[in-house]
């Protein structure tokens, strides 16, 4: 079974499904996917971490008929020039300060990308003055130590 519906798709995968047919996933294919993934190996705490940074552009993505909000989104992002013919028609203009306030939640526009990698750039703590923690792999693929994992 697969849910149908990226805000849907955490706790039907709780429930026994195997995946989600995303939408979201065309904007943040690896963010997605590893919300999935945690889900998919019981790993809850990290796939409800993702969920949250993901819904609401996975609410976004319907403030008009889909795909029109994607590929705005997909535009805002750099990625494509959005195109339509009919009987699409282009985003209203009143629903892209919407639609781009869910992408800088995500963090998927490039300045807001430019300001997450600007703080991680932060000296590591002394280890002699810091009792390290066991190294873990966060969510896509970095080692972090496991008091970072969480907000």
């Amino acid at each position: 079974m697969l849910s149908g519906d990226d805000s849907l798709a955490l706790p039907v995968i709780a429930a026994g499904a195997n995946g989600v047919i995303s939408v979201v996933a065309n904007e943040a294919p690896d963010l997605m996917s590893c919300m999935v993934d945690a889900a998919l190996r019981g790993d809850y705490g990290d796939a409800r971490t993702l969920h949250y940074r993901l819904l609401p552009l996975m609410q976004a993505n319907f403030v008009e008929t889909n795909p029109v909000p994607v590929k705005v989104a997909l535009e805002m992002m750099g990625r494509l020039e959005a195109r339509y013919r009919l009987p699409l028609v282009p985003l209203d203009s009143a629903n892209e300060p919407h639609l781009r306030h869910a992408l800088a939640e995500a963090g998927l526009l490039a300045d807001e990308r430019e300001s997450e990698l600007d703080s991680e750039l932060e000296p590591e703590p002394d280890p002699e003055l810091e009792p390290e923690l066991e190294p873990e792999l966060d969510l896509l693929g970095e080692r972090k130590r496991r008091s970072e994992l969480v907000d």
